[in-house]
């Protein structure tokens, strides 16, 4: 079965090259694709089954070999059937008009200082004033009053500034081009020493993405070691960041004892964050295949009603209403019994099948295929709201290019905000710019 699974993963890697070949589709979501099916599939399977003594002691040996290797299957099937489609799509119909937001305005200078104004105000208070505590974050008894609010400025902020570095570059000087830029790195560098194990990732694929497809050869080659080195970087200091996070102890005591990380940990770490495929098939082997039916969608809408409207609203993607009812809670649970802060990151063939079985696999394919071509489109489009709003949706640097349709309902509310927010204020500015031009 392994050597049928590599061959679907080569199919795979053809259609990723015959995407990123596509005039129609934006050269840094092929790297985002790539990068998705790289860091969150491939390596994690590979590495799991190469040394599956590792992977399973990771997670306290919850699933035979067959069982894992048997949803590493659903999951490569899941993967290839929903970047043919894609593929067939954009390459055979015109599905360009397919967007989340329409309109005809030009970038707007004042648009991009007042977006980029608020999102630097954002970022600085994130970074001066956050220091909570990854355990006390992810425990349901522990009150986090604002998360929401907090969240979703934050995520404003880093989806503006991500949005102008990579698509209004030539709208900015070169001097604010550089201060973004390290903003965004120092607020990746606190997350991580905060205990973030992912929010490193997110400077070093800007920085690839810049050598590979912004670069000429000899920039390309000149940047080659300093590539290796942050990258090499970024995944040794994973280990350190899981002793911060899990440990309670000091930066540096961890730096004292560096001697004691070895490849075998490095490892560890890598499968422990990405091997989504694992966890998955502990939630539809313990939880059960179908087992949360539509419930997860029907709770996402419901939340949608506004707190003053409906006060005791279920939580967005749970299958009981609750927040151990969502999927990665429920896969967590399993793996730490009775946990209420372990979670874990979910393949979402897996929890397509814990929504409705085949039925849900299916349903899901077609919608993620269909959301890859609007991200796709938006970030096309060269219209600041629908880029902004996209790199919201992708969660930069997670990767939530092809996730399921429980959540996009659960940050719909969001996507639409922002866009309303800026797309009145454009009105706003085309009708005072008329209303100018008449006086003068």
């Amino acid at each position: 079965m392994e050597g049928f699974i590599l061959l679907i993963y080569f199919f795979i890697i053809v259609l990723l090259v015959k995407i990123y070949k596509q005039e129609n589709v934006h050269k840094f979501f092929s790297f985002l694709l790539f990068l998705k099916f790289t860091l969150w599939t491939f390596l994690p399977v590979l590495i799991s089954v190469f040394d599956w003594e590792l992977a399973d002691n990771i997670s306290f040996r919850t699933l035979p070999y067959n069982v894992y290797v048997t949803y590493v299957l659903y999951d490569a099937l899941y993967l290839l059937a929903i970047h043919t489609i894609f593929y067939l799509l954009i390459s055979k119909f015109n599905t360009s008009k397919l967007t989340f937001f329409t309109g005809n305005f030009q970038v707007s200078s004042f648009l991009l200082r007042l977006i980029i104004f608020f999102s630097i105000i954002i970022i600085i208070l994130v970074i001066i004033v956050s220091n909570y505590d990854y355990i006390e974050l992810n425990d349901v008894d522990v009150d986090k009053p604002f998360i929401n609010l907090i969240a979703f400025a934050e995520g404003y902020a880093v989806a503006a500034i991500l949005s102008i570095i990579l698509f209004f570059r030539q709208n900015i000087s070169k001097k604010l081009f550089f201060l973004l830029h390290v903003l965004y790195l120092i607020y990746s560098v606190k997350l991580t020493l905060l205990g973030s194990r992912i929010a490193i990732i997110g400077p070093l694929i800007l920085y690839m993405y810049y050598y590979f497809f912004q670069t000429g050869l000899g920039k390309k080659l000149f940047l080659t070691i300093p590539v290796v080195l942050f990258s090499v970087g970024v995944i040794s200091i994973m280990p350190v960041l899981s002793s911060l996070r899990n440990d309670k102890i000091s930066f540096s005591d961890v730096l004292n004892n560096t001697n004691s990380i070895d490849t075998e940990i490095i490892l560890r770490e890598l499968i422990t964050k990405t091997n989504g495929v694992y966890y998955g098939a502990v939630l539809c082997e313990k939880d059960g295949i179908s087992k949360a039916g539509i419930n997860p969608y029907v709770n996402s809408l419901v939340a949608i009603i506004p707190g003053f409207i409906l006060k005791n609203k279920p939580v967005p993607t749970s299958s009981d209403g609750t927040i151990m009812g969502i999927p990665s809670r429920v896969a967590g649970s399993y793996i730490v019994l009775n946990s209420t802060i372990f979670n874990v990151g979910l393949a979402d063939s897996s929890v397509a099948l814990w929504h409705g079985g085949l039925i849900g696999l299916i349903f899901n394919v077609l919608f993620a295929s269909l959301i890859m071509i609007f991200i796709s489109n938006n970030l096309q489009s060269g219209k600041i709201y629908s880029i902004l709003v996209s790199f919201m949706f992708i969660k930069f640097p997670v990767l939530v290019i092809n996730g399921t349709f429980d959540g996009f309902l659960r940050d719909f509310p969001r996507f639409l905000l922002v866009y309303i927010l800026l797309f009145v204020f454009m009105h706003f500015l085309r009708f005072y710019n008329v209303i100018s031009t008449e006086k003068k």
